[in-house]
Formats: C-alpha cells, sequence, structure tokens
C-alpha cells in the first residue's frame, strides 16, 4: 500500500501545476489489500486536467452522484429538483472564480472531478492570518470507484496548493456519510472540528436530521 501511495504521490509531484489545457495521466488500479488488482479487465488510465466552460456540462451530470446521496439523506438541506440550467449557471460563475480550482478526471470520457477554493484570512482578534485550501465538491463515478480517481484528484490539487503556498487542504463530511470519511481519513485527513445542531423534532422528518 505504501509503496502504490509513494508511486503515485511521485507522478503528480513530477508534473507542474496544471494550466488550462495540460493533463496528468495516472494508472492506478489496485485491491483492497494494495497489490495490482487483475480480477478487472480494464486498465484504467486516468487523465487529470483542468476543467473549462466546455466542460460544464459533464460536471453537472457527475455532480448529481453526489448532490442526490446528501439530498436523500438530508432532503431539508439539499436540493434534488433544482433546474439543470441553474446549476450550469451557477457552475459557469464558479468556474470563473480566479480563487477556485476546478479539475476533471477523464477515462475516455469524464469520470470525476474535483472543485477547491483558496481562501485567505486576515488577522482577527481570536485569529492569526491563515490560509487554506477547501476542497468543496468531489464525485467520482461508480464504475470507476476504487481505482484511484479520487486519489489522483485529490493530489493534484496538493500539488496545485503547494505551488500557491497553501500548506493546509480542508473538507467537510456529513455525519451521515461513513464511506466518505474512511476514504478521507485514508488518504491523510482527519477530524479537527465538529459542527451539533439542535433541531425541532417537529418541524422535519427523521431522515433529515443531520
Amino acid at each position: 500500500m505504501e509503496h502504490r501511495d509513494a508511486e503515485a504521490a511521485k507522478k503528480i509531484q513530477e508534473a507542474s501545476s496544471l494550466p488550462s489545457g495540460s493533463s496528468l495521466r495516472v494508472r492506478n488500479h489496485y485491491d483492497k489489500h494494495g497489490a495490482p488488482d487483475t480480477s478487472s479487465a480494464r486498465d484504467v488510465a486516468t487523465a487529470i486536467r483542468r476543467a473549462i466552460r466546455e466542460d460544464v456540462p459533464a460536471l453537472v451530470d457527475l455532480n448529481t452522484i453526489v448532490q442526490s446521496l446528501h439530498a436523500d439523506a438530508l432532503p431539508a438541506l439539499f436540493r434534488k429538483d433544482c433546474p439543470r440550467a441553474v446549476v450550469m449557471d451557477a457552475f459557469e460563475r464558479m468556474l470563473d472564480d480566479p480563487k477556485a480550482l476546478w479539475l476533471i478526471a477523464e477515462d475516455k470520457e469524464p469520470c470525476g472531478y474535483i472543485y477547491a477554493e483558496f481562501r485567505d484570512r486576515e488577522e482577527s482578534w481570536f485569529r492569526p492570518a491563515h490560509r487554506i485550501c477547501n476542497i468543496s465538491h468531489i464525485a467520482v463515478r461508480r464504475d470507476h470507484r476504487k481505482a484511484g480517481v479520487a486519489r489522483a484528484l485529490i493530489e493534484a490539487v496538493r500539488k496545485e496548493a503547494d505551488g500557491r503556498g497553501y500548506r493546509r487542504i480542508e473538507l467537510d463530511v456529513w455525519s451521515f456519510n461513513g464511506k466518505a470519511r474512511k476514504a478521507f481519513e485514508h488518504l491523510g485527513f482527519r477530524v479537527f472540528n465538529e459542527r451539533m445542531a439542535w433541531q425541532d423534532p417537529h418541524e422535519a422528518p427523521e431522515s433529515s436530521r443531520p
């Protein structure tokens, strides 16, 4: 497992920050023990590149995977019926944000994406100035999971963050999503803060409670 991680990380580290139109190819297909997985006839070759406006329809399609997951678990907090045109417009505006990083993974066609934001916080009376890279979205098509796609996307974000001088990467995991939490922990993320909520039990169904 460590050998696999080192090889994947090395391939990312050897690439410079990804300008628009460039790509990085990473091959990953391992079983749960970290050995090459020969049970599948398909060898996954993932190309990671910066997303452009023409990718927005594919990004919206990929986002449906995680949006539906969250809407099913917490319908009072996440929408599942937002018109596609509205989502596409929002994605186009977020894509244009100079502090945003959108990367798309391709294996002949889009199979995953990641959206991160670079945030600079000024010093305040209770906090020192700090800089973080916050991963807001990550989605991988079901038929490409456990093939190293998420790992490659996160490693590409790490490389970009390092190039910009950001030494901390954060992300949020909702309490219902235990699989995602385990996956992120496996990639080196650790819990540093937890949010709690109280809600009138008569105001929302059981499935809507965090």
